[in-house]
C-alpha cells in the first residue's frame, strides 16, 4: 500500500511539474498593456535616426488598450515613408525553462510593400 501511495504522489508531482508555464502574458506586458512604451512592457527598442520607428499606442491595435506598430510621425498614426529606407526592431529576452515545449503566437496586421516588408521571428541563444 506504501509503494502505491508513493507512486501516486510522484505522479502528481509529474504533472505539477508539467504545468503550462506564461513566459510572456498577452493580455498584460506582451499585448503592450502595461504601459504606453516599449521599455514599461518589458520590451527593447532599437529604432535609430530612421524615418518609419516602432511605436506602442493606440493608433493601431487588434485588441486591448494598445499595440505596437511602424509610424513616420512620432507615434500620431500607423503610417510609414515609403521612400525612406528603415530596419527597425524591437526584442524581449525570455529565459525558458529547459526541455520545455514553447507555443508562439503573435497577430500580425500588415500591409507592405511585396519584397520589402518584412517580418521576421528569431530564437537565438
Amino acid at each position: 500500500m506504501k509503494k502505491w501511495v508513493f507512486l501516486t504522489k510522484l505522479w502528481l508531482c509529474c504533472l505539477i511539474s508539467q504545468a503550462q508555464i506564461t513566459l510572456v502574458n498577452p493580455a498584460a506586458e506582451g499585448g503592450f498593456e502595461v504601459g504606453a512604451t516599449f521599455a514599461l512592457n518589458g520590451w527593447t527598442v532599437v529604432n535609430g535616426t530612421q524615418t518609419n520607428q516602432w511605436h506602442v499606442g493606440t493608433a493601431a491595435f487588434f485588441a486591448g488598450l494598445r499595440g505596437a506598430y511602424i509610424s513616420n510621425n512620432s507615434g500620431t498614426s500607423n503610417n510609414y515613408d515609403v521612400s525612406a529606407t528603415s530596419v527597425v526592431h524591437f526584442y524581449r529576452d525570455i529565459t525558458i525553462p529547459p526541455n520545455s515545449t514553447v507555443n508562439l503566437s503573435f497577430r500580425w496586421r500588415g500591409q507592405g510593400e511585396s519584397g520589402f516588408d518584412y517580418l521576421r521571428v528569431y530564437v537565438v541563444t
